[in-house]
């Protein structure tokens, strides 16, 4: 009864999140849903002050409070260089080298999506990339739908290569410690394969809807605001890639990094936006008429926790409460037992794990099926299947950046992608996005999972 209780209360968590409704004045989205939920259940006598603190704080290897760390430092690190405008200057810069070749324009973007997404994350380059798509495809008058897709699709499956890449990237390896460089060890071959896969089925589901020719000609233009501010963003970023491939060296945790660097980042802002308002000052005294370009100079800092996913936060500690929930009550046990008796070989293991993690993510969202699976992974049961207990955590992996792909409610990523589309006119239905997600994703998945298991039969 109560294992029957949590498990609607996430379902309810997940609902809220991806489909937001009012009660009056009341917003109820991901922020507001999980919190009614958890007093709901604390007020059954299900959920107790202890199990949210616990379900923060963790045990062992999972300890939420680190991945939430992580996760935030890092939003705060991409969204601040997002502010300088290099992203935007290179996204039209981009477009522009199409020159007219709507065909070129696809593939651009596509290369666009996936590499900014190495060096942030998949949030962020939807974030930033999707409104710069559809404002390129008004003036070119070109069908951006087809470029939306593989924009979307390519910044999900990039977001497997690193550790930083998704939230649930973060999730697995901080639970079972592994480190950077040996994350991406396991990732890049899947990614590589992926990427290449996915882009000629995307290619391949659009051929006939693609704009071929379009008139590339267009005074539009994105300036940096400030070249060496976005320089200094751009290498601060490099820093971190860096900084992360070699603390495992040094017995440096991952969140104690990146709050290091995000640091760097508030003083750095913090120092040009002082350069900035004295530059606007010194216009305002000198041009009365110009006084609108000091109160334009808003702080670096200001814009930059603006454009970071706070509501998230809400969703992301309810799911860790109530995942701790079911754990105390053997949930995650079972599943621990059952991955023991399935995961034979590392086939069967990344097989198993992929497919169930991936269905689950879209019932359940990513987030929450993540945060279950690998604390029933670090279950000592688990580590008695004969095929260890990596090809499923990295299979956990795979299948929670792939499972974005099938349905808009795989994660919030997409949740957040048709909220931009449907604000600039752009409709994509969740049955559209079904269709095109079950002709790319069921496939790339399959063959992601073929990689994978070749990677830990090696």
């Amino acid at each position: 009864m109560e294992i029957g209780a949590i498990l609607f209360g996430l379902l309810v968590s997940v609902v809220c999140a991806v489909r937001p409704f009012r009660i009056g004045r009341l917003s109820i989205d991901m922020a507001t849903g999980p919190v009614i939920v958890a007093l709901v259940l604390f007020a059954a006598g299900i959920v107790t002050p202890a199990t949210i603190l616990s379900g923060i704080l963790g045990a062992g290897n999972v300890r939420p409070w680190e991945i939430m760390v992580v996760f935030f430092t890092v939003a705060y690190m991409s969204a601040s260089t997002d502010v300088s405008g290099v992203f935007d200057a290179i996204a039209f810069s981009v477009a522009r080298r199409a020159r007219g070749n709507g065909t070129a324009l696809f593939w651009y973007f596509y290369l666009v999506a996936s590499v900014f997404t190495v060096f942030t994350s998949n949030d962020i380059v939807i974030l930033t990339l999707t409104p710069i798509i559809v404002y390129v495809g008004r003036h070119a008058r070109v069908n951006v739908v087809p470029i939306l897709f593989v924009q979307f699709f390519g910044a999900n499956i990039a977001s497997m290569l690193l550790y930083i890449g998704n939230p649930t990237n973060i999730v697995v390896a901080t639970a079972l410690t592994v480190s950077f460089p040996a994350f991406t060890a396991v990732t890049w071959p899947v990614t590589v394969v992926a990427i290449v896969v996915n882009g000629l089925l995307v290619y391949w589901v659009f051929r006939r809807d693609i704009t071929r020719r379009y008139d590339g000609r267009s005074d539009s233009k994105i300036d940096i605001r400030n070249p060496v501010d976005a320089a200094i963003s751009v290498f601060l970023m490099a820093l971190l890639l860096a900084a992360l491939s070699v603390a495992h060296l040094f017995a440096i945790p991952v969140w104690l990094v990146t709050t290091a660097l995000v640091i760097v980042f508030h003083i750095e802002d913090a120092a040009f936006t002082l350069h900035y308002r004295r530059r606007a000052k010194k216009r305002t005294r000198d041009e009365p008429h110009r006084q609108r370009e000091f109160f334009a100079a808003t702080s670096d800092i200001a814009l930059a926790y603006a454009r970071m996913p706070w509501k998230i936060l809400p969703f992301i500690v309810v799911c860790f409460s109530l995942v701790h929930a079911l754990a105390e009550r053997g949930v995650t046990t079972a599943i621990a037992r059952l991955y023991a008796q399935i995961a034979v070989t590392p086939t069967s293991a990344v097989f198993a794990a992929g497919s169930f993690g991936f269905l689950a993510a879209n019932v359940m969202n990513n987030q929450p099926m993540t945060i279950l699976l690998a604390k029933a992974l670090v279950d000592p049961i688990a580590s008695t299947a004969p095929a260890g207990i990596m090809p499923g955590a990295f299979a956990l992996v795979v299948a929670s950046n792939l499972a974005a792909n099938l349905t808009l409610i795989g994660a919030l990523a997409g949740v957040m992608w048709k909220r931009i589309l449907d604000g600039k006119g752009v409709s994509v239905s969740y049955g559209a996005f079904l269709r095109t997600g079950a002709k790319v994703t069921l496939v790339v998945a399959l063959v992601s999972f073929g990689v994978l298991s070749f990677v830990f039969s090696r």
